[in-house]
């Protein structure tokens, strides 16, 4: 039951775009704020 659990939580972080915004984030904060707006966009 847990590794279900883990296995579910896994693939949402997987299916939330982290990665991207963590690439804006390095190439500038103007960017990052960009990511964020766009993290607001895409429905949770």
């Amino acid at each position: 039951m847990n590794f279900g659990l883990y296995w579910t939580f896994e693939s949402q972080f997987k299916a939330f775009p982290k990665n991207p915004v963590l690439l804006s984030s390095s190439s500038g904060t103007r960017k990052e704020k960009r990511g964020s707006s766009r993290i607001s966009k895409i429905p949770s």
